[in-house]
């Protein structure tokens, strides 16, 4: 767990140089669907989505054993996504800076970054396995009112047990 928590220092402490951010993940969290441009969703992967429901005992967004929390996620199943949806506030083209950690005996999960849930065109994807990290830094033209969808799900085929990931990330115009 001490190490999980250096993570986050060093990566926030990253991202925190970052000049004139939109939206960083950490301290835009918030126990408000909407709040700085954040919503906290169930998608099934095909039309239906769902707000998840804070949970004041445990200080995250949650539906069943899925959820988010202030600096990461955990999946639901691996059919279906847990998603912090970001709206872009104007157009433009944007930074997304970032990095995923997955600890412990855990299943496996994959994580994703699309524009308005078109997941024939993902921006960013990677799966992760027990004790792996990826960090990312990637650029998106986006338009007013665009979502950009950070995803969460377990990987096919082996559940979601341990499945608890480090996510942070943040949106800058890009450089």
């Amino acid at each position: 767990m001490k190490s999980l928590f250096l993570a986050f220092v060093v990566l926030s402490s990253a991202l925190a140089g970052a000049s004139e951010l939109y939206s960083d993940s950490q301290t835009d969290f918030s126990q408000e669907q909407g709040a700085n441009g954040w919503r906290y969703l169930y998608w099934d992967g095909v039309n239906k989505t769902q707000e998840l429901e804070w949970q004041q005992e445990t200080r995250k967004w949650a539906l069943g054993d899925g959820g988010i929390w202030i600096g990461g996620m955990h999946p639901i199943s691996t059919k279906a996504y847990i998603v912090r949806e970001w709206t872009c506030p104007e157009s433009g083209s944007v930074q997304i800076e970032g990095k995923g950690e997955l600890f412990l005996d855990a299943a496996g999960v994959t994580l994703i970054i699309v524009r308005n849930y078109d997941m024939d065109h993902p921006l960013w994807t990677k799966e992760l396995d027990a004790n792996q990290s990826e960090q990312f830094s990637i650029q998106a033209t986006v338009a007013k009112g665009d979502t950009l969808d950070f995803m969460i799900v377990g990987k096919d085929g082996v559940g979601i047990r341990n499945d608890s990931t480090a996510w942070l990330f943040a949106i800058s115009p890009a450089k």
